[in-house]
């Protein structure tokens, strides 16, 4: 079952302060008494300027964060034009799914909704994991705007750049079976990523068997993917497919990791739309529990930039690409 980001019911607003708190201890950052869990817990107080969000599968709440739009009076280090969320907790039993992600792309969506030109934020400074989700995902430091509510807790000010993402443009929604035919294409595109070097039509993409496994059948129960849609044309798609030991993709770790594939229409690349699919791609993986993507580049081709930057690494190498591996069970620290 999907995990789904909404905002939480007022009935909901006791169990997901209790939720952020049970996240702050478990993970050691604060300690039992600490005055602090008495404002985490106070989901109702945060609910009455700002919004109280929550990641559901079902009737179960796996995490939860506060978005704070101004006048929000819980705002910390946002200026009048940036947006900002606090209380980001994950369920202990939940972390490593990429709950938390999922729950910073559901704010980031908000702020580029309400216009906002950035999204400020300050984290504890010894969150580190925290601090490299953050910056997988575009945040960058801003320690002007470092502070400390008390002398024993350091916060470190982040900010992610709205103006300089033209993603904000493009709509991301889930790709469905009868997407067929758009992934199709855009597997077309992935592979003619060189523009000088002679292509393969699209009957030559499907009577190849090693490039045709990549989306015949599609969509199977297994298959996971996301596709960009701007002015209700699609522009891109990226998805996820197991493969077998006998039928092994060019990227092929492990029968029980899925390899991604990513295409993006020409005129649209280097905008940011790879990355857009990428992470929310990322984000569905993490709460269907997938361990881990995998991916083959050539070195030669620009992605592999992108891939690098939200931390693939390189598993092994050929004569001319790269097999790389992402690892989503790495939990992310609540802020």
């Amino acid at each position: 079952m999907d995990v789904v980001v909404r905002p939480a019911r007022p009935q909901e607003w006791d169990r997901a302060g209790e939720l952020v708190a049970a996240a702050y201890l478990a993970d050691g950052a604060l300690q039992p008494g600490d005055p602090y869990l008495a404002h985490l817990r106070d989901a109702a107080g945060r609910a009455r300027d700002s919004v109280v969000l929550v990641a559901a599968e079902a009737d179960a709440l796996l995490g939860t964060v506060t978005w704070c739009p101004a006048p929000s009076s819980h705002r910390e280090v946002a200026a009048p034009d940036e947006g900002e969320f606090r209380s980001l907790g994950v369920d202990p039993s939940a972390q490593g799914r990429g709950i938390g992600r999922l729950l910073i792309e559901a704010c980031v969506q908000r702020a580029r909704q309400e216009r906002y030109a950035a999204v400020a934020i300050s984290s504890a400074q010894w969150m580190e994991a925290a601090h490299r989700l953050y910056e997988r995902m575009g945040f960058t430091r801003l320690p002007e705007r470092d502070w400390a509510p008390r002398p024993d807790v350091p916060l470190l000010a982040y900010r992610l750049d709205l103006c300089q993402d033209p993603s904000g443009e493009v709509q991301i929604r889930d790709a469905v079976q009868d997407d067929e035919p758009l992934v199709t294409r855009m597997l077309l595109e992935a592979v003619n990523w060189l523009p000088e070097r002679a292509g393969l039509s699209h009957a030559q993409i499907l009577d190849n068997p090693g490039l045709a496994h990549y989306v015949s059948g599609w969509k199977r129960p297994s298959d996971l993917g996301v596709v960009a849609v701007q002015d209700s044309r699609p522009i891109g798609a990226a998805w996820l497919r197991y493969f077998s030991a006998g039928d092994p993709g060019y990227g092929f770790v492990d029968e029980g990791i899925p390899e991604l594939s990513i295409g993006v229409v020409p005129e649209r690349r280097n905008r940011g739309v790879g990355q857009a699919l990428l992470r929310r791609l990322l984000a569905r993986a993490g709460t269907r529990g997938i361990p881990a993507v995998c991916l083959s580049v050539e070195r030669a081709n620009p992605a592999q930039r992108l891939y690098v930057a939200e931390g693939f690494h390189t598993v092994q190498s050929f004569e001319a690409a790269d097999t790389m591996l992402l690892r989503l069970d790495e939990s992310p620290l609540p802020t």
